[in-house]
C-alpha cells in the first residue's frame, strides 16, 4: 500500500490500472480533502499519541470499483508536539463527525 495525493476521482477512474498491477489498497494523503466517506465500513484510533490519548483517527472504506481506502484525521495539529497542553482541532472535529454520522460509518471498531 502507497500514500495517493491523486485526487480521489482521478484514482476511482484509474481503478482497473490499480487493481491489474494488484494494488488494492490506497492510502489518501490527510491534505486531500475528498474522501469515501459514502462507503466507510470503519474506524479506529490511530497510533499516534499524546498527554494519554489517542491523536488521530484511521477510517477505512470499501469502493465499488474494487479498491479499498483508508485515510486518517488529526485531531491536533503537529505543531501541537512538546507542549503540556492540548491544541484540539475544534472546527475539523465535528466537521469530521457530521461525515460520520450522515455517511453512517461503524466507529465501533472492524466491521
Amino acid at each position: 500500500m502507497t500514500m495517493n495525493r491523486k485526487p480521489l476521482r482521478e484514482i476511482i477512474k484509474n481503478a482497473q490500472h490499480y487493481l491489474a498491477v494488484g494494488q488494492t489498497e490506497i492510502y489518501l494523503d490527510s491534505d486531500q480533502g475528498e474522501y469515501p466517506w459514502e462507503f466507510c465500513t470503519h474506524c479506529k484510533p490511530g497510533g499516534s499519541h499524546r498527554l494519554e490519548i489517542a491523536t488521530d483517527v484511521w477510517f477505512y472504506a470499501d469502493h465499488p470499483c474494487g479498491l479499498s481506502f483508508l485515510w486518517n484525521f488529526d485531531i491536533e495539529p503537529r505543531s501541537a508536539n512538546g507542549k503540556g497542553h492540548y491544541e484540539i482541532d475544534a472546527d475539523g472535529c465535528p466537521a469530521c463527525e457530521c461525515e460520520v454520522e450522515e455517511d453512517g460509518c461503524n466507529c465501533e471498531g472492524e466491521p
